[in-house]
């Protein structure tokens, strides 16, 4: 028993146009089925904020360096535990005290204040501010303004000093835990000597223990 359907699908196709028309048909289809599997297999639009440091951390390790420095320490709820030049000390969120002899001493000349530079403020900084993409890094150029006003806080800003001036944020795509930051408007807005790129990473995101306690206790915050 011949196929019915068959028959008149030869006889159709038997006719150029319908045969032209059918192709064309079967490439359409081709095409739309390659479209809808690109656009679900593609990763998806990174948004301008482009961070993966986004969520509110309670602790973290981290480093801080430049040309000169080098800081490595680990933070909870805002104290700090870190080494610099091969010194340790202890931050309790309002003074700086380092360890001698078995003791903390308070210090009063230690500068840690790129430490005020921290996860919530870099995606702060970058947040709806367009990137250029190359080799990898999204670069972000944050107004020298915006940053003053976090970093600095409260003190006074000469705005048409700054006016048009920028520090550049670099962002790895692929460890977005790392950033690096040019700050070299910022220094000589504030007449310091530039010590190159500050390079920043932040690990251990949240999987840190409260270690302050011991702390607090040596300086006699808790008893």
């Amino acid at each position: 028993m011949k196929n019915k359907y068959g028959e008149n699908f030869k006889k159709f196709l038997s006719n150029s146009n319908n045969k032209t028309v059918f192709s064309l048909s079967l490439w359409l289809l081709f095409l739309v089925f390659v479209i809808i599997f690109v656009r679900v297999t593609s990763p998806k639009k990174i948004s301008k904020s482009n961070s993966s440091i986004n969520r509110e951390l309670v602790s973290y390790e981290y480093s801080y360096g430049d040309d000169k420095n080098v800081i490595y320490g680990k933070m909870y709820n805002g104290k700090h535990v870190f080494i610099l030049s091969n010194h340790k000390y202890y931050y309790d969120a309002s003074d700086i005290y380092e360890f001698s002899d078995y003791k903390l001493n308070k210090v009063s000349d230690l500068d840690i204040s790129y430490l005020k530079i921290t996860p919530k403020m870099i995606t702060s900084l970058i947040k709806n501010i367009k990137y250029s993409f190359d080799d990898g890094v999204y670069i972000y150029k944050v107004p020298l303004s915006n940053f003053v006003n976090a970093f600095d806080g409260d003190v006074p800003v000469n705005l048409d000093s700054i006016s048009g001036k920028n520090i550049t944020v670099y962002k790895d795509s692929l460890k977005s835990s790392f950033v690096k930051i040019d700050l070299s408007s910022y220094d000589d807005y504030c007449g310091k000597e530039n010590n190159g790129l500050l390079r920043i990473e932040f690990y251990e995101q949240n999987k840190l223990n409260n270690f302050t306690e011991e702390y607090d206790k040596m300086i006699g915050v808790i008893k």
